[in-house]
């Protein structure tokens, strides 16, 4: 089943998203794929310049819930807490991810529509 099918039949994890733009939102996911590419996929844009292979650490956020565990690359980052980066982060089953503002932050760009 594609991720578009998923979603249209309601059987993806369900994953709060709040930013601070927009507040929380509820969206589905596909389970497995990464914070990132829903976040893509949903219109919230977050700044990735290392093409998502966790070096960067600019697409850092707060998540919590039925996710991966952290990979290398974000335990070499030193990354505490809730904090992940979207680009590794998989998601698994219901979760809440927390977006940075980029304006206290500086590490993430969102996309305003």
């Amino acid at each position: 089943m594609g991720s578009l099918e998923a979603r249209e039949e309601g059987r993806g994890p369900l994953v709060r998203v709040t930013t601070p733009t927009e507040g929380d939102r509820s969206v589905r996911s596909v389970r497995g794929e990464t914070v990132l590419d829903l976040c893509t996929r949903e219109g919230i844009l977050l700044d990735a310049p290392c093409g998502g292979r966790g070096s960067c650490g600019r697409c850092r956020v707060e998540a919590s819930g039925s996710l991966s565990d952290p990979d290398e690359a974000e335990r070499g980052l030193g990354l505490e807490g809730e904090a992940r980066l979207a680009c590794r982060c998989r998601i698994l089953g219901e979760a809440r991810v927390v977006l940075p503002d980029p304006s206290l932050e500086g590490t993430s760009k969102l996309g305003e529509d």
